[in-house]
């Protein structure tokens, strides 16, 4: 009989993906674990979790406001700590933090602000 064939076919592929179904979500993580595996691997480096690194950053003029908030908002995000002095002549920024971190600090200073768009 056709008719019966298909319909045990049918039940066999949707028993099939209901077990597939079952097993994600016997894998899925929960929201706090989500947030610590994405966190871990945005900001930690499995090699260098023990070693912190500090970077000193020299900038002409760091008067404007909008450089100095990218700077600021930039270091929360990539959970990094430090400290800017602020002078007329020349602005230090020094962060400190992993690796990773420091790396994408290190591109946003150095690449991503413009800094002579500042001055203006």
């Amino acid at each position: 009989d056709p008719t019966r064939l298909e319909k045990e076919v049918r039940n066999a592929a949707a028993e099939c993906e209901q077990a597939h179904m079952d097993r994600n979500i016997a894998r899925k993580l929960t929201p706090a674990e989500w947030r610590e595996k994405k966190k871990r691997k945005l900001f930690d480096d499995p090699n260098t979790l023990d070693i912190i690194i500090v970077s000193l950053y020299r900038i002409n003029d760091l008067s404007n406001p909008d450089a100095r908030s990218k700077v600021d908002r930039n270091a929360q995000y990539n959970h990094l700590t430090g400290c800017a002095v602020i002078c007329d002549g020349i602005s230090v920024v020094v962060v400190e933090g992993q690796s990773k971190s420091i790396r994408k600090y290190g591109k946003l200073m150095l690449r991503r602000i413009n800094w002579s768009e500042q001055l203006l």
